[in-house]
């Protein structure tokens, strides 16, 4: 696994994983089941039943994946607390076996966290669910107008306080970037938003450059969009330029 270097010196695996959520893997139930609700007397009920039959088989496909791509090599999780499965994330790393000092753990602040002022709160109680002490990397999903600067200084006292290794941002564009520069203390390392071939971003990588922020790109194939997938082949992304 080769690794980038940070502006303050850490590292970060060039590959990782974003795992998603479990209840985006559940939806089909709505399309499938949905209608048995409707049955007079017990269609909610067996409904229930098929639901949580159906989440308990996706969590265990969730554990499992994650784990193996932590047993042949894969060293960074891309996590957010929105996602809602922090135990699961837990239950993937202990059962691959790998030392935690190995792994590269990012996760983020809600955007719900940011408007009810919970981030702290929130952060913690995410910390315990994964049985974690620390995270590499932590940021906010989105700059939530009015509560993103109060959002990055709680995430600073985190830092301060040895919970979180690194601070970074996602989805921020020039004016968020001057901002958290001008109001906090700790410049952020990274700054994840999407970039691929079909939506490069040039102007925003180049300030983040320019600024000693390193860029994470998030949908780097553009979710297999078809314009990428049938007339651009993603391998030669990555052949070597003259």
């Amino acid at each position: 696994m080769d690794y980038f270097e940070l502006s303050n010196g850490a590292k970060i695996p060039c590959l990782g994983t974003g795992p998603s959520a479990v209840y985006r893997r559940m939806n089909d139930i709505n399309y499938k089941w949905k209608w048995i609700s409707d049955i007079p007397l017990i269609g909610r009920l067996l409904y229930r039943i098929i639901y949580i039959f159906k989440r308990q088989k996706v969590s265990r496909q969730w554990v499992d994946v994650l784990s193996e791509s932590l047993k042949v090599g894969n060293r960074l999780i891309d996590y957010s607390n929105s996602y809602g499965d922090g135990n699961l994330l837990g239950q993937a790393i202990i059962k691959s076996g790998i030392d935690r000092k190995e792994l590269f753990i990012v996760s983020r602040a809600s955007n719900s966290s940011q408007f009810i002022h919970s981030v702290r709160e929130e952060f913690l109680k995410s910390l315990s669910n994964m049985e974690l002490e620390y995270v590499d990397l932590y940021m906010f999903h989105w700059p939530v107008p009015s509560h993103f600067i109060e959002t990055y200084k709680e995430i600073e006292k985190l830092y301060n306080e040895g919970l979180v290794k690194n601070i970074g941002i996602c989805n921020c564009h020039q004016h968020h970037i001057e901002a958290i520069l001008r109001e906090c203390e700790i410049k952020p390392v990274v700054n994840e938003f999407e970039v691929h071939p079909l939506f490069t971003q040039k102007p925003l990588v180049k300030y983040c450059e320019d600024k000693g922020i390193r860029v994470i790109a998030y949908t780097p194939l553009a979710i297999n969009d078809y314009r990428l997938r049938n007339y651009c082949c993603p391998l030669k992304l990555f052949e070597p330029k003259n």
